[in-house]
């Protein structure tokens, strides 16, 4: 159940960074 949860919170980081990351080209790209 630990695992489980580790894994989701493992996901839930690594789409949240994809998502700013993503955020960040789209602004860096709209202001060159």
């Amino acid at each position: 159940m630990a695992k489980r949860k580790l894994l989701f919170i493992y996901i839930f980081t690594y789409y949240n960074a994809k998502t700013q990351i993503s955020i960040h080209t789209l602004y860096n790209n709209t202001f060159i």
